[in-house]
């Protein structure tokens, strides 16, 4: 995520190294993160945390770093741009948890699809094109009690 009025937004993609110099802004992370950014040749001088898209926009706005996060959040603010990093070189990992005791009654198949999905294409992580995501199993608005069996 860059400001629109910056040189890097004229680009198609990036390279990590290519946002050398510039200060980082991410939803709060592990150093993980920072680690992987380190090996691709990008060390921000700075690394600030929001805890809201529009706390990272407005950061990213204030020409305080480039911001780490998928192109959906962007989308929402046009005064920023969303650029791919080449060759997909950082990924987001998601965990879903639930209780033993008590699960949500839909867990169950959230469960086994996400295992279809991941297992459909396990040597690369991320979506399926043209999958339906898997939160429409849990969540429905269309259904008053908010479950779906998709």
């Amino acid at each position: 995520m860059l400001p629109r009025v910056s040189p890097l937004a004229r680009l198609a993609e990036l390279t990590v190294d290519q946002l050398a110099g510039q200060g980082l802004v991410v939803f709060p992370r592990t150093d993980t993160l920072i680690g992987a950014c380190r090996e691709l040749g990008f060390v921000p001088p700075r690394v600030r945390h929001a805890r809201n898209p529009e706390f990272l926009c407005g950061l990213v706005l204030a020409g305080l770093g480039v911001g780490l996060e998928r192109e959906d959040v962007v989308r929402r603010e046009p005064r920023v741009v969303w650029r791919p990093l080449a060759g997909d070189p950082l990924w987001q990992e998601t965990s879903a948890v639930w209780p033993r005791r008590a699960p949500h009654p839909a867990a169950e198949r959230f469960g086994a699809l996400a295992r279809a999905v991941l297992e459909t294409r396990a040597d690369s992580p991320g979506r399926i094109l043209g999958a339906p995501g898997p939160w429409s199993v849990v969540f429905d608005r269309a259904n008053t009690d908010g479950l779906t069996e998709r």
